[in-house]
């Protein structure tokens, strides 16, 4: 469906790849989980994930992430991570 506005088309509903990542950051289970939206700022992803790398490790041992369309998901279950992850990038 779209609506029609002086000859110029929008759609009804907003895109689905504008609302997949905002920043967020929840529990489930022992796990704290952070999503970061690399596109809305202007960031390249790949930063992250080595500076993860470098400073925890081997992925699985207390961390670990996935990368979809320019949002980096960060999952971290040691709590020793949880603080370095915050003090760095929050």
């Amino acid at each position: 469906m779209a609506i029609l506005k002086t000859g110029s088309y929008s759609p009804a509903y907003p895109s689905m790849l504008d609302q997949l990542c905002k920043d967020a950051k929840y529990k489930s289970g022992v796990k704290t989980v952070y999503n970061r939206d690399c596109r809305y700022h202007k960031e390249d992803p790949s930063v992250i994930v080595k500076w993860m790398r470098r400073n925890f490790g081997e992925r699985h041992r207390g961390w670990d992430f996935s990368l979809v369309g320019g949002c980096v998901t960060i999952e971290l279950w040691d709590d020793k991570f949880i603080t370095m992850y915050e003090m760095w990038h929050m």
